[in-house]
């Protein structure tokens, strides 16, 4: 686990559906919980079928998510792959 910076973050329309309408957490509330944010703290993930991947634990209307970010080309750019709520007490 170490600090990380996200730059920008690049949502799919797809994305934004899913994590709207199955995790009840909106595409803005995920930007302004990770985009620009100080002392964000991050895991490397390395999953079978989706490769290489950050995990970021972040607060979103005093509820705990777990955001997956895939890194893209441009330093501290990653694309949204999902967010969802997560039980206090889990990684």
């Amino acid at each position: 686990m170490g600090t990380f910076w996200v730059e920008e973050l690049v949502i799919s329309p797809r994305v934004r559906t899913k994590i709207r309408e199955s995790h009840g957490v909106s595409s803005h509330e995920v930007e302004k919980a990770v985009v620009r944010v100080q002392g964000l703290q991050a895991w490397e993930d390395e999953h079978p079928d989706h490769g290489f991947r950050w995990l970021v634990r972040v607060t979103v209307r005093s509820a705990s998510y777990l955001v997956v970010l895939h890194p893209l080309d441009e330093p501290d750019v990653y694309a949204l792959a999902t967010a969802f709520p997560v039980q206090r007490g889990a990684r």
